[in-house]
């Protein structure tokens, strides 16, 4: 259920897909129809573990590991985080 980056997709890309699936798998367990009902730290926990798993860059993935080892990390704190770590990323890149 959650996901791992695709082989063609950007770490910025994986990182909302992933935010996009954990939105929906709270939605859904939130319904009043829901036949199964996801507790928010079960769901947080799975998410950060795939975050942390999925990311197929290997430097970018221990440098995100900082922030995604903060418990009351925001959305907008990782998308940051992950914009200026693939900024410093690419740049290293084009420098080498």
């Amino acid at each position: 259920m959650w996901p791992v980056a695709r082989h063609n997709e950007s770490t910025q890309d994986f990182l909302f897909r992933a935010l996009d699936i954990r939105q929906k798998v709270l939605f859904a367990s939130g319904e009043e129809c829901a036949d199964v009902s996801y507790d928010l730290e079960l769901v947080q926990t799975m998410f950060r573990r795939s975050l942390s798993t999925g990311i197929r860059d290997d430097i970018i993935r221990s440098e995100f590991a900082v922030t995604l080892a903060k418990k009351d990390v925001s959305d907008e704190e990782l998308v940051t985080v992950m914009n200026t770590i693939t900024g410093r990323a690419a740049g290293t890149a084009t420098q080498n």
